[in-house]
């Protein structure tokens, strides 16, 4: 769901993982969201008022939890297409994954491009593992999936 400040509301269902954990570690990694998703947690509460929240009810076959994600909307990404500045810096953030023993496990589909920087930002850490010493998969996405257009 988009909210008008152009930003995306993931909500969670029933048992749907907040990734918490996973989040803070990418903030204490990145704290300006340069190389990884910037995200907010709020209530729901706080983001719709009960008439919203019985109308997404409605319409919904599972229960809602009581948290919602927050994150910026970001523009698709050709990974044939990169310049060779847009490949070194998503190369340095999957580096950054690595030593930091974070396995994303969900590229090359999760890389978009950050509108204000023109950069590839990584997004949708829902599945990814910490303390993971099989980092090199994700290594592996980018060499097979992403070149530098001549």
């Amino acid at each position: 769901m988009a909210k008008k400040n152009r930003s995306i509301v993931k909500i969670y269902f029933g048992k749907g993982k907040v990734r918490r954990d996973i989040y803070s570690k990418l903030h204490s990694i990145d704290a300006n969201g340069i190389y990884f998703q910037k995200v907010r947690y709020r209530l729901l509460r706080s983001l719709y008022d009960n008439s919203q929240i019985r109308e997404l009810r409605k319409h919904s076959q599972k229960d809602f939890r009581k948290t919602a994600m927050i994150s910026p909307v970001y523009a698709k990404l050709n990974p044939k297409g990169l310049t060779r500045k847009q490949y070194r810096h998503l190369r340095k953030g999957i580096e950054l994954l690595g030593k930091h023993d974070i396995l994303h496990g969900d590229l090359p589909d999760n890389v978009m491009l950050n509108k204000t920087t023109g950069m590839p930002i990584i997004i949708d850490f829902d599945e990814a593992r910490l303390d993971s010493k099989n980092t090199s998969m994700d290594y592996n996405a980018f060499l097979s999936h992403y070149k530098v257009s001549k």
